[in-house]
């Protein structure tokens, strides 16, 4: 088989891909390999500094463009010159032997770096280099020089510098290595992140080449690789900044070396690690982490508290953020946004409880700052809408913190809209007004009631529960008419929304018939009139039904649907999937033909492990695939693939199922929990073999006891190990209706003694929402 290996055309560029040339002819004899030279744009622009060019890839460019068109079959690079992203399509082979990382000081006169004269000119057209060589000698000048190493040499002399700076292992590959003065300690000069580190670049289809050039690959080059530009990459370093990382493999333990600074070197921070072979990525990561300067923060507004109101650039920052600061305005479903890692903090206020000062809150978001790169500040509602949003603004100002505010939708807005009424219409009200209820001695605010009795403009009281009865009382006394509507809303948007109207002379009374919680919003005006024909909330289905359901993991579909049909849905964790995929890695799929998944979570350990192990769905061949319901299936028909599910789903229905379908020839894969049906187990021994992997475990975990489940409507149980969790909850003296998704977890709760159960029609979570309805509809009527 014949090759062509591209490469740029100085001296060291031949000396490595021959180099590499001569290794490959000495492995596969059988195989020819030819050179082709190609110029690259860093090649012909020679009188630009690296660091004024915009363009990334300078010396690649060209080289991968010829690539992707199959001009030739792989290229070779210095793996310090690659971006630290590649075009589609390509990628690296395992990277071979390397040679010194180093940095060297070749000097003009001088004998060695000691010796250096005062005031010496040194060229280098890295500012790595200029920036570490300044810390090192501050006297010494530094000048750009660009070129290969024999025009460097020539430079040095023509211009008369002192000295140049360069990579110790591009004079190695050249047989120079008497030119070398000065070679500096990591300690003194991090190199560059893969320097001395040759980068073969491959298209990624031609997977017998690739496998041809891996097998000469090197641990601890490859060591260097993951750690180098893993750092490089985290970093998003370029030539515009001073970066660079190296990894000393000790053999007993590991130790890590990385630079990182600002574009003028004012800020050039140096790190040195030592660590494990096995705390590898725990030492990048705390390199990176170190590394990178204070973090942004951004003051996010959460709206009026449901998590779908939230604005899409709020949604993507509770995602990205490191650290979250919250208020108690907020559903907690907000945070479940958050990644498994993100620290989440409570800084909420309440009438005569504060869980922190704001002097405190401003303070703690500056730590913040420092300690993490994205820290967001979530406030209920707008942030600058009675948020105080302004003042922590202006504190990270001061303290030199980067911030930026997100909008959020404040429930003086959106609160009325969901009690039906709207903050203006036309003919009704052309304007309106939103003051706060109380001052910051938390007694009533200065406002100007005369004008708001003589307004015909909405006017809304934010945070004013608590002083209803002088808001009405002083503007009564300005004249303003007692028959004039009001409406009090308390938990605005929220699933747990209620709302009182009346008018000013009689709101009081329904009050005390009626009372309310904080927060709550008091509107004032002819527009809460409309609230009669524009109210939705209170249309909902499941309006008003209380539901608790207790479940092993993540919020779920189901819970969002109920709520979206008015439910007010409280989640209580009773367990935590763990999943174990790496039991599938030594799997040969070509071994069974009937794969058998009895949850959505056995289909997600499949699919994971087949992209950790960097295969597709072709590695599963032509399996036959029987899945428990259409939730697992839907899984796999994502992956397009089809499967086959029985009419009901549920384990006994898959066993009765599948005793029709398995025949004694067949050979079975059965993927499932650590709690699964023995009977189904029975049913699948009739094939001739059957390989049972448990891919995940349930683990069950107790629930707060003090929890009065009589608060509550209805009890919902998605599955057994839910009603095990829940088994002293259920021993309480009142409980409530009970719902179950399928008869296994009907027979549970019998065995724990619950009689009063409606079991859904079909084992889904859509079945379930269906007897909720049925049920509370009846529940309804009763009332």
């Amino acid at each position: 088989m014949k090759y062509v290996i591209g490469t740029r055309g100085s001296k060291l560029a031949l000396a490595q891909t021959n180099w590499v040339k001569q290794k490959l002819e000495k492995a596969y004899p059988l195989d020819t390999f030819e050179i082709a030279v190609i110029k690259t744009k860093g090649d012909r622009i020679q009188d630009i500094a690296l660091d004024k060019m915009k363009d990334k890839g300078l010396f690649v460019k060209e080289i991968e463009q010829q690539l992707l068109d199959k001009r030739i079959d792989f290229a070779i690079h210095s793996l310090k010159d690659m971006p630290s992203e590649i075009p589609e399509g390509l990628c690296f082979c395992h990277a071979w032997e390397c040679e010194d990382a180093r940095d060297a000081l070749i000097l003009r006169e001088a004998t060695s770096f000691e010796k250096l004269k005062k005031n010496a000119c040194i060229g280098t057209g890295s500012k790595r280099r200029a920036f570490q060589l300044q810390k090192l000698r501050p006297d010494i000048q530094c000048v750009g020089i660009r070129g290969n190493v024999d025009t460097r040499l020539q430079k040095m002399e023509i211009e008369q510098l002192d000295g140049i700076i360069m990579a110790a292992a591009g004079f190695s590959r050249l047989g120079l290595q008497d030119r070398i003065s000065y070679i500096f300690s990591p300690e003194e000069m991090v190199p560059a992140c893969g320097q001395g580190i040759l980068a073969i670049e491959c298209r990624k289809k031609d997977s017998a080449l690739i496998s041809k050039i891996n097998a000469l690959s090197d641990k601890k080059a490859m060591l260097r690789w993951e750690m180098e530009r893993g750092f490089l990459k985290a970093m998003e370093g370029s030539c515009h900044v001073p970066i660079g990382a190296y990894l000393e493999d000790k053999n007993d333990h590991i130790s890590f070396h990385c630079v990182y600074g600002n574009e003028d070197g004012t800020n050039l921070k140096q790190l040195h690690l030592e660590g494990s072979h096995q705390e590898k990525q725990g030492l990048l990561k705390q390199a990176v982490h170190n590394m990178k300067e204070h973090g942004k923060v951004y003051l996010v507004g959460g709206g009026p508290g449901r998590s779908d109101l939230l604005t899409l650039k709020g949604k993507a920052l509770l995602e990205k953020a490191d650290c979250i600061l919250y208020d108690r305005l907020l559903e907690n479903d907000m945070l479940l946004f958050a990644k498994e890692d993100c620290e989440l903090i409570y800084v909420g206020k309440q009438a005569g409880n504060h869980a922190m000062k704001q002097e405190e809150i401003n303070e703690l978001l500056v730590k913040k700052a420092h300690q993490y790169a994205c820290v967001v500040r979530l406030k209920g509602g707008d942030p600058y809408v009675f948020g105080r949003g302004g003042e922590e603004a202006l504190y990270l100002k001061k303290q030199g913190i980067a911030f930026e505010v997100v909008p959020g939708v404040s429930s003086a807005l959106a609160g009325l809209a969901y009690a039906g009424i709207p903050i203006t219409h036309r003919g009704v009200a052309g304007g309106f007004h939103v003051v706060s209820a109380h001052d910051k001695k938390d007694a009533l605010a200065d406002i100007d009631f005369l004008s708001i009795a003589k307004s015909k403009d909405t006017c809304v009281f934010m945070m004013g529960l608590s002083k209803l009865n002088e808001i009405v009382d002083r503007l009564l006394a300005c004249g303003k008419d007692a028959f004039t509507p009001i409406a009090v809303i308390s938990h605005a948007t929220w699933t747990s929304q209620k709302t009182v109207y009346g008018t000013l002379k009689d709101i009081k009374e329904k009050l005390i018939m009626t009372p309310l919680d904080s927060p709550a919003l008091i509107v004032v005006g002819n527009v809460v009139s409309l609230h009669e024909e524009l109210s939705f909330v209170e249309k909902q289905m499941l309006y008003g039904c209380r539901i608790l359901y207790p479940r092993p993991h993540t919020t779920s579909s189901m819970t969002y649907k109920l709520k979206e049909k008015g439910a007010a849905v409280t989640e209580l964790s009773t367990g935590q999937i763990h999943y174990f995929t790496k039991r599938l890695s030594a799997l040969d799929y070509k071994n069974y033909n009937v794969l058998v998944c009895t949850s959505k979570h056995s289909a997600w350990a499949l699919f994971q492990s087949l992209k950790e192990n960097k295969q597709d769905i072709r590695a599963l061949g032509n399996m036959k695939i029987y899945c428990v319901g259409s939730a697992t299936a839907k899984i796999f028909e994502e992956h397009l693939i089809q499967v086959e599910v029985p009419e009901v789903f549920c384990a006994d229905a898959l066993s009765l199922f599948l005793k029709q379908k398995l025949k004694k020839e067949d050979s079975v894969l059965f993927l499932s929990g650590n709690m699964y049906s023995e009977h189904l187990y029975s049913v699948l021994l009739q094939g001739s073999a059957l390989h049972h992997v448990i891919v995940y475990e349930n683990e069950v975990c107790s629930v707060d006891e003090d929890i009065c489940i009589k608060d509550y409507d209805m009890l919902v149980f998605t599955c057994s190990s839910a009603v095990k969790a829940c088994a002293k909850l259920l021993k309480q003296e009142e409980v409530p209706v009970i719902i179950s998704i399928g008869e296994a977890t009907t027979k549970t709760l019998k065995e724990a003694g619950i009689t009063n159960i409606y079991t859904a029609p079909y084992s889904t979570f859509d079945g379930c929402i269906e007897k909720i309805e049925e049920v509370w509809r009846k529940q309804k009527d009763v009332l």
